[in-house]
């Protein structure tokens, strides 16, 4: 009886050692997979790094814009090259940026006129419109859906009415993911041409006013009330930046903003000439 048990307690031991085994195994494809996801998003992060970007002629790099640079001839060189031209609408063509550097940090493109209000020469992009990126950035795009439907909460609308003394109508309204968190927020844009009023707003999912973008009340009518930016991820990081041209009389000026789950970067604005009412 003795010797027919003996087989069976072999059995268990071997059984313990394949456990063993099987645990360190397991352990090893955790540790393994843990190191590469690491690594991935590593590389991802640092994939982008060293990027030109470009908007209103303007690098975004605040360190290439001081007024106190020096060698300006080298940041000419640094700036000269071909960029990826990306629209609210994605990628549209490649071209040549000539840095120009002498008094004002400036990225010009052939074809396109770098004065608020002028007609590009011979192309469909005019300042504000387009953003410039010396890397490919499109694999980390999310699509801006326009909305044609310009329907937006009555309640909405009433406070900004309220807010600023106006009696708004929509001209735009766009959505978008922008903290990559699967609902689409929404920008709208509103104007009162009565009283120069001008504004972009972000709304958040369940249409709550999350920011007022831009405001501009100024008592000059303007061409156009649509959204004058582009919304893209220039540094991989996920989130979707706001880059905005703002109107103002005879000039303009511009913002950078990003936006997750409630917080903001960047600095919005707010213009309202104290002579209208």
């Amino acid at each position: 009886m003795l010797m027919k048990k003996r087989p069976i307690i072999m059995e268990v031991k071997l059984d313990k050692k394949i456990i063993a085994l099987i645990i360190v195994i397991i352990l090893v494809i955790l540790i393994t997979g843990f190191c590469l996801y690491i690594a991935l998003n590593e590389n991802d992060k640092n994939e982008l790094e060293g990027n030109l970007v470009v908007f209103c002629g303007i690098p975004v790099d605040p360190s290439d814009t001081r007024p106190d640079i020096v060698d300006v001839n080298a940041l000419k060189e640094k700036y000269t090259t071909e960029y990826y031209i990306y629209t609210i609408d994605g990628f549209i063509t490649k071209k040549e940026g000539v840095g120009i550097f002498a008094g004002l940090s400036e990225v010009q493109f052939e074809g396109i006129n770098y004065i608020a209000g002028d007609t590009p020469r011979n192309e469909i992009l005019s300042i504000g419109t387009f953003i410039a990126s010396s890397m490919d950035i499109s694999n980390y795009q999310r699509e801006v859906v326009r909305d044609s439907t310009k329907v937006v909460d009555e309640a909405v609308i009433k406070k900004i009415n309220q807010r600023y003394n106006v009696s708004v109508l929509v001209s735009d309204k766009l959505l978008v993911d922008l903290d990559n968190n699967g609902t689409n927020e929404k920008i709208i844009t509103v104007y009162d041409k009565d009283k120069g009023f001008f504004g972009t707003i972000l709304l958040s999912d369940e249409d709550k006013i999350e920011c007022y973008l831009s405001v501009v009340k100024e008592g000059y009518q303007s061409s156009s009330y649509d959204f004058n930016g582009v919304i893209v991820d220039t540094d991989g990081n996920g989130l979707m930046e706001i880059y905005m041209s703002l109107p103002r009389y005879e000039k303009f000026t511009w913002r950078t903003l990003e936006y997750e789950k409630g917080n903001f970067k960047g600095e919005n604005d707010e213009y309202i000439d104290p002579k209208v009412q």
